[in-house]
C-alpha cells in the first residue's frame, strides 16, 4: 500500500515537472514570461542575460536584497535533486536593478524574458512575489 502511493506521487510529480518545463520552455521561445513555482524556483532552458551577467540553462531562484541605495537580484542556482528543507543552492549572478512602482503587491515571482537585436535573450523585468515594485532593465 505505502510503495504503490509512492509511486503514484513520484509519478505526479514527474508529470507536474514535465509541465512546468515545457511552459518555461515555451515562454523563452516566444519572448514572455516565465514565473516561478509555489517554492519560487523556476527552470531556464537557454542562457539568459540579466543585466549584465549571463544565467545558464538551469534551476534558479531570485531575491532582492539592498546594498546601500542600491536594489540587486541575486541569482542562486538550485539543484533540481534539491529536497524540502535542504538549501543546496550558490549564487550564480549579482545584479544592480533599477525599480519602478507598482499598483499592489506582485502575487508571484516571474522574469519578462524578450530577444534582442541579436536574437540573444534577455530579461526585461523581474518581479518578485510581495514587492510592491519591479526590477527592470534597459532593452538592448
Amino acid at each position: 500500500m505505502i510503495m504503490k502511493k509512492t509511486f503514484f506521487l513520484t509519478i505526479a510529480l514527474l508529470v507536474s515537472m514535465i509541465g512546468v518545463f515545457s511552459f518555461a520552455a515555451q515562454a523563452q521561445q516566444n519572448g514572455e514570461t516565465i514565473e516561478a513555482g509555489k517554492d519560487g524556483k523556476f527552470h531556464l532552458a537557454k542562457p539568459l542575460k540579466v543585466g549584465d551577467k549571463t544565467l545558464a540553462a538551469g534551476m534558479y531562484r531570485v531575491r532582492h536584497v539592498k546594498e546601500g541605495d542600491d536594489n540587486i537580484l541575486v541569482f542562486e542556482e538550485v539543484g533540481m535533486e534539491e529536497m524540502p528543507g535542504m538549501d543546496m543552492s550558490k549564487e550564480a549572478a549579482r545584479v544592480k536593478s533599477p525599480v519602478e512602482p507598482l499598483d499592489k503587491n506582485a502575487t508571484v515571482t516571474k522574469l519578462v524574458v524578450a530577444a534582442d537585436q541579436t536574437g540573444e535573450l534577455r530579461a526585461v523585468e523581474v518581479w518578485i512575489k510581495g514587492e510592491k515594485f519591479k526590477h527592470v532593465f534597459a532593452a538592448r
